[in-house]
Parts: C-alpha cells; sequence; structure tokens
C-alpha cells in the first residue's frame, strides 16, 4: 500500500527508517548475559540486606550461594561461620550441635583459604571455643537456655549444702568469739585483782611473789574458763562422731585409669575441660575454662587415688591442685588454695572424646 501524499520512492525510504529503527531498537533492549562476577556480586548484596535485617537463614543462603560461585573470596567463609555460631537462635540442643558443626566447617575453611595472618589467628581462638562448646554441649553440659531438670535440681542442691556450711561456720565463729570474750574477761578480772592488792599494799612485783590464796582463786577461775571452752570446742566434734558413718575400705585406682579427657565445673557459670597425659616424669595436666577461654598446665605425681599438680596459667601465676579420684576414674573432687583463697571443683569422665578419638589414652600410654 502506498501512504497517500507520498510518492513510491519516498515510501521505499520511510520503510526502510522504520525497519532500522526498530532493528535499533531491538538491540538496544536486548540484555547481556550475566556473568559469574554479577551473580556473586547480587547474592552478596541479597545477603548483606537480609543481615542487616535480622534475616539471619535467609543471608546464609545468599552467602552460601556466594561463596560457592566465588570459592576464594576468603573472608566470606569467616562471615558464614559467624552467624551459624552467634547469630542464630536453635530451638533445641540437635539445632545447636548442627549450627555449631557447621561454624566449625567455615572456620576451617577460611583458615585454608585465608593469607592475613591477622585475621588467622583470631579466626583460631574462635575456632577452638566453638570446638569446646560443641564437646561440652555433646559431655551433656546444656547452656543457660537449655537447662534440663537434673541440671536445676543440682544447683538447688549445691546452693542448699552452701547454706548450710555457711550456718555452720556461723556457729563456729560465734563459739570462737565467747572463748575470745572469757579470755578478755579473765585478763580484766586479773588486772582488777593487781589494783586491789595495789590499795591494800600487798602490790604484786617481781621480787614479791602472789599470795597463796591469789594462786587458788586463779586457778579455780583457770579451770573454769578451760572447761567452759573445751566444751564449746568439742560441741560440734560430738555430732559429726555421731553421724559418721562406718569407714569403708578405700579401693585403689590403678595410675592407668585417670589418664584421659574430662569435664568439670566449678559453678554455674565457670566450667571447662581437662587432659590428664601419663608420661616418664609424671602426669601432665592441662586445663581450659570455656567462658574465659583461660588455660593452665602443668606436671603432678599420683598417690593413693590423689594426683596433686602445680598448675601455672598464662600469667605465669600457680596453685597448686588435688584431684581425688572415685568409681575407678570416671569422676573427681579438686580443691584448691593461692593467695586468692581456696576453691574446689568436680569432673566427670568425658566420654564422648574418648569415643570420637579411640586411641587418645592408648596412645599417650604407650609414649
Amino acid at each position: 500500500m502506498i501512504i497517500r501524499g507520498l510518492s513510491r520512492s519516498s515510501h521505499v525510504i520511510v520503510v526502510a527508517a522504520v525497519i532500522v529503527m526498530i532493528c535499533v531498537l531491538s538491540g538496544c533492549s536486548r540484555k547481556k548475559p550475566e556473568t559469574s562476577s554479577d551473580k556473586y556480586a547480587r547474592h552478596h548484596r541479597l545477603g548483606v540486606k537480609t543481615y542487616k535485617a535480622g534475616k539471619y537463614h535467609e543471608a546464609l543462603m545468599y552467602f552460601e550461594k556466594a561463596v560457592r560461585i566465588e570459592p576464594e573470596k576468603a573472608d566470606l567463609y569467616l562471615t558464614i561461620a559467624t552467624i551459624y555460631e552467634d547469630c542464630l537462635d536453635p530451638p533445641n540442643l540437635e539445632e545447636m550441635l548442627e549450627a555449631k558443626r557447621k561454624a566449625i566447617e567455615y572456620y576451617e575453611m577460611f583458615l585454608e583459604k585465608s593469607g592475613d595472618s591477622t585475621a588467622k589467628k583470631r579466626a583460631g581462638e574462635w575456632l577452638d571455643n566453638c570446638k569446646m562448646e560443641r564437646m561440652a554441649l555433646e559431655a551433656g553440659i546444656p547452656p543457660e537456655d537449655l537447662r534440663t531438670e537434673d541440671v536445676i535440681e543440682r544447683e538447688k542442691a549445691i546452693e542448699k549444702l552452701q547454706k548450710s556450711l555457711g550456718e555452720i561456720e556461723r556457729q563456729y565463729t560465734d563459739r570462737l568469739d565467747k572463748i575470745y570474750d572469757l579470755e578478755s574477761k579473765v585478763s580484766e578480772l586479773t588486772e582488777v585483782n593487781r589494783e586491789l592488792m595495789a590499795k591494800t599494799g600487798r602490790e604484786v612485783t617481781k621480787s614479791k611473789p602472789i599470795s597463796p590464796l591469789s594462786w587458788i582463786l586463779l586457778g579455780i577461775l583457770g579451770i573454769i574458763v578451760i572447761t567452759f571452752g573445751y566444751s564449746l570446742r568439742r560441741a560440734p566434734v560430738k555430732v559429726a562422731e555421731e553421724k559418721a558413718p562406718k569407714p569403708v575400705v578405700k579401693n585403689l585406682i590403678p595410675e592407668e585409669k585417670i589418664a584421659g579427657s574430662y569435664v568439670w565445673v566449678e559453678s554455674v557459670h565457670n566450667r571447662g575441660m581437662m587432659m590428664i597425659n601419663r608420661e616418664e616424669s609424671g602426669f601432665f595436666v592441662q586445663t581450659r575454662a570455656i567462658n574465659t577461654s583461660a588455660t593452665s598446665s602443668g606436671y603432678g605425681k599420683y598417690e593413693d587415688n590423689v594426683l596433686k599438680a602445680m598448675l601455672t596459667d598464662d600469667k605465669g601465676e600457680g596453685a597448686l591442685m588435688s584431684f581425688e579420684f572415685f568409681e575407678n576414674g570416671r569422676n573427681f573432687i579438686a580443691s584448691w588454695e593461692d593467695e586468692l583463697g581456696h576453691g574446689s571443683a568436680v569432673g566427670l569422665r568425658n566420654e564422648f572424646d574418648e569415643m570420637v578419638r579411640p586411641d587418645t589414652r592408648e596412645k599417650k600410654l604407650d609414649e
């Protein structure tokens, strides 16, 4: 069809111009293919956006897609590991263990691929803490928000025992105060006696001995004070003797039974892990607190079910530790004294650690 008002040649020119315009427009609207760098940037951008919005599971999905596209991006492994360890809120122990496992996996991949020594040192410390927390969970030491009824009952029993010990200490202190008061009164009476004798012209001096009557009065008073004080000191001992059970023959635990891995608890907020290795020079003990990452180590000797070792921490401060073992080496009670006072803790064999690494104790013993 010929457009009205135009000649045939003009019509051909117009049609050609329209075709060229259509080709240009279609060429401009055609999308370029998305490269791997574009995909990485898109997933990384979405991961950052959802992380800032507090959608941590969705952020992990985008970050893990991004790291699969660009597996050499070391920093992204560290980001994913910290989200798994710190940001998620698992509803049960099983999912918490899985989150710790994933965090350990990404920490190790970061250490393998990163070239930043400072960042690797920090990540290595985080990895060690994550492993310790996972071992504690597998050993049956739950966090504060997953405490079982048994743990709560044990804590109540410990609290009740501490109150009872405090009451016994208070009663003993009161009795000692009474004895000190009596001693003070004796001193006051002696001074009064000297004043009376001075007024009557019979003041006691080094050159003039005390009269026999004064000696008799002082002797009678001393006997009364000593008898009363002795009865006070013996009172709690009699109760203890009445309630004391019959002596039990102690079963000696062989040295090889105490070597291995343990978990220990001093209080609700202080717990950790301990490794005992048997060496030629004695037993080498290593401890590490889960909450503070504080470590200590040292050598000790084992005798009569008790291992005594001088443990020194990272600051060079040491304390003499005493570990008394029970039930063929499956648990112990630890006690110590230092310049800050004294303390105690209880320990339990880490069955999971020996199950995962069954050759640990045998290997150390063979060495």
